[in-house]
């Protein structure tokens, strides 16, 4: 396997673990992993990106409860927001602690939506 591919089949694998996603990754999240891969997107971004995604869902206190997420597009602006402004290594074990907890939201995790002001170091 190439670099490219490892780093793609890396990306739909962490996507592909979330809790909320809804199928499997289709051809356009293989050619945005693609896209992440040619910029040079370093893959520790990415899976921040969908830590930070998933932490902020999480933490909806809506009335209704969201759809399952059905595309890694869902993430591309994270992963910009985290381009010009990664997060510390603290921050994403933080995130991936509560993310992969057991405790979910309804049954434990309390306080509000992770905001974008606390990613930054």
């Amino acid at each position: 396997m190439t670099d490219r591919q490892i780093y793609i089949q890396t990306v739909l694998s962490i996507y592909r673990e979330l809790a909320d996603t809804a199928c499997s990754p289709r051809r356009s999240d293989r050619l945005l992993a693609a896209d992440f891969f040619d910029r040079q997107i370093p893959i520790d971004i990415v899976d921040a990106a969908l830590l930070l995604g998933m932490a902020r869902r999480m933490g909806h206190t809506g009335a209704l409860p969201l759809e399952p997420i059905r595309s890694l597009h869902y993430f591309q602006s994270i992963v910009e927001e985290l381009i010009a402004h990664p997060p510390s290594r603290a921050y994403v074990d933080y995130l991936r602690q509560r993310v992969h907890s057991p405790t979910r939201p309804g049954t434990g995790f309390g306080g509000p939506p992770i905001g974008f002001a606390r990613v930054i170091n």
